[in-house]
């Protein structure tokens, strides 16, 4: 079986300077790693693939050079189990949002931040 590690809102710089060492422990030995958006800065992500592969979406507060390159949300098939990614803000609870953007695709697992 593969583990997923799931973080989001991680708002770098403007919330901390970097990304906690407990994140860098916590994710060792992950198959993948799926950020649910607010990533903030491009290099979050860059430093997360020194660990595992990375997913990630684009969240309400990132900025244009990081929204261009990430999609909205990302549905993907890992061992059988489709899996939906979506940050969760809009009009309503994340929980509600992330189901709108995310029902059609019939999945198995939604992941979705912004509740912090």
């Amino acid at each position: 079986m593969r583990r997923i590690g799931v973080i989001s809102d991680t708002h770098i710089p403007f919330r901390g300077t970097h990304l906690p060492p407990r994140v860098f422990e916590l994710f060792d030995g992950v198959d993948l790693i799926v950020h649910c958006g607010d990533i903030n800065q491009i290099q979050v992500l860059k430093e997360l693939e020194l660990l595992a592969p990375v997913r990630a979406v684009t969240g309400n507060t990132d900025p244009y050079e990081v929204a261009i390159t990430l999609p909205p949300k990302q549905i993907f098939t890992m061992e059988g189990f489709r899996i939906g990614v979506f940050h969760g803000h809009g009009l309503g609870t994340p929980r509600n949002n992330a189901r709108r953007h995310l029902d059609d695709a019939r999945c198995h697992v939604v992941l979705y931040g912004h509740s912090h």
